[in-house]
């Protein structure tokens, strides 16, 4: 099991979700789909992620 904190449910108006991080980015319409086009499916997950530092963590 892989576990991934979000910082955010939002990017740009996406909604990611676990099944964002398998793979599956769903988008409402035309609009949804050329902003992940755009940005690029990783950039939207790594936005709503937390961000932890390597060191100690």
């Amino acid at each position: 099991m892989l576990m991934v904190p979000r910082s955010q449910e939002h990017c740009k108006g996406i909604s990611v979700n676990a099944l964002g991080y398998v793979g599956s980015l769903f988008v409402k319409d035309r609009n949804g789909l050329e902003t992940v086009r755009d940005h690029g499916p990783m950039n939207l997950l790594k936005a709503v992620s937390m961000k932890f530092n390597s060191v100690g963590h």
